[in-house]
């Protein structure tokens, strides 16, 4: 059986950004979370990462991003693809 998602790592955006792009790495993750006073705002990609902190290089959450729980597999499946 394979999962259809993975858990989402997430860092402080204090962090380093070359640190965080090197566990990424490590793991073959693309993206990692970025967290603002605990919460998880937004993501960075892993091949973007370089010098200063995580938080640089936050992409925010846009409404595209977001899932519902009544979407259709199907229209998750093809909203990943777009």
């Amino acid at each position: 059986m394979m999962d259809i998602a993975e858990p989402l790592v997430s860092f402080d955006a204090e962090q380093p950004a070359m640190v965080v792009q090197n566990f990424l790495e490590e793991k073959a993750f693309d993206v990692g979370g970025v967290r603002r006073h605990g919460i998880v705002c937004g993501y960075a990609c892993r091949e973007e990462l370089g010098d200063g902190s995580l938080g640089g290089y936050l992409h925010g959450f846009t409404p595209e991003d977001l899932v519902m729980e009544t979407d259709s597999l199907q229209g998750v499946i093809r909203s990943m693809s777009a």
